[in-house]
């Protein structure tokens, strides 16, 4: 069975409106829907909540940007070996 456009693909407005629809459903699906009926729908209403979430929750963004940053903090340190100095020998340094 289809399971419709992919969430990712949906427009913001489509993705809402498709959520809102699959809320309303979900008593009648879940009280008088066969297994696979209840089985699409969660299904379903997992992948736009979960695209949701990514699009709009504030702390998924955050948790995204501090995932960045600390990216960014790590490529800015220096690596074992790769320090100032490093491979010089002593003798290079005290020719100075």
């Amino acid at each position: 069975m289809s399971m419709g456009v992919p969430a990712r693909s949906l427009s913001d407005d489509d993705l809402r409106r498709e959520l809102a629809q699959l809320k309303m459903k979900q008593a009648e699906i879940m009280a008088t829907g066969t297994t696979d009926q209840k089985a699409n729908h969660t299904k379903r209403t997992a992948e736009l909540e979960e695209e949701f979430l990514n699009r709009f929750s504030p702390e998924r963004q955050e948790m995204a940007e501090q995932s960045t940053a600390a990216t960014d903090r790590r490529d800015e340190e220096p690596q074992p070996g790769s320090f100032p100095g490093a491979g010089e020998s002593a003798a290079d340094d005290s020719s100075s």
